[in-house]
């Protein structure tokens, strides 16, 4: 009968599971999903998986690392326990630090699409103009934008009349290319993922990397005078 009894620990994580379901967690982290929302596509499916993703590699090392230290000296169960609270905690943290990012770009991108409403937006998004794989691995890693500088982060806005690419910092100079100066698009000579190489009209060419690169090829070739290859 006695070994049917839940024990104090499973106890324990059960309650802690009630009060800090799935569901909540994601709440307090990201805010409640509206449709009507303007950053609703940071909190989709796929951008929760990301950050779910984010949270366990970040909080299983770490969890697991403080556990097998503190089990050393005060024993299993305590270091297991200390393990799971370690690992959820850090992991809450850096998950909830990418979705803080991830808003702060958008609520940003949204304002420098503004700037060029008037011309008639067809396509926008995320860029990054210059890169090395080494520094991309990090990023991806540790978001230190701090530490490997963000110059070459910005936002990419495709419009009528131009494609401007503008850097985040105060006072960076945006980059300009007029659509009648751009030959064509294709993907990028990089083996970092989602790059474009857009050609202009001589021998000059630029790549940029971008988030979903099929989705910007379709709307250059919407432009008459430019010529997609895919």
């Amino acid at each position: 009968m006695n070994s049917l009894m839940p024990t104090p620990i499973g106890r324990g994580f059960r309650e802690l599971r009630r009060h800090l379901s799935a569901r909540k967690v994601a709440r307090i982290i990201y805010g409640p999903t509206t449709r009507s929302h303007p950053l609703r596509f940071v909190r989709s499916p796929q951008m929760r998986n990301k950050y779910v993703l984010i949270a366990v590699l970040v909080g299983v090392p770490l969890g697991w690392l403080a556990g097998a230290i503190i089990a050393e000296d005060d024993g299993f169960v305590y270091g297991t326990v200390t393990g799971i609270a370690t690992g959820f905690v850090t992991g809450t943290i850096a998950s909830g630090y990418v979705a803080w990012r991830d808003r702060a770009w958008v609520k940003w991108g949204a304002k420098v699409r503004a700037r060029y409403q008037a011309e008639g937006v067809i396509h926008h998004g995320q860029a990054r103009l210059g890169y090395s794989v080494g520094v991309d691995v990090v990023l991806v890693l540790f978001r230190a934008w701090h530490l490997l500088g963000r110059g070459t982060d910005g936002w990419l806005v495709l419009t009528k009349q131009r494609v401007v690419f503008q850097p985040r910092g105060i006072g960076r100079t945006p980059v300009e290319l007029d659509v009648a100066d751009l030959a064509g698009a294709r993907r990028g000579d990089s083996v970092i993922p989602n790059t474009i190489a857009l050609k202009m009209h001589g021998s000059g060419s630029i790549e940029i990397r971008v988030q979903k690169r099929d989705e910007w090829l379709d709307k250059l070739a919407s432009l008459p005078s430019v010529t997609v290859v895919r």
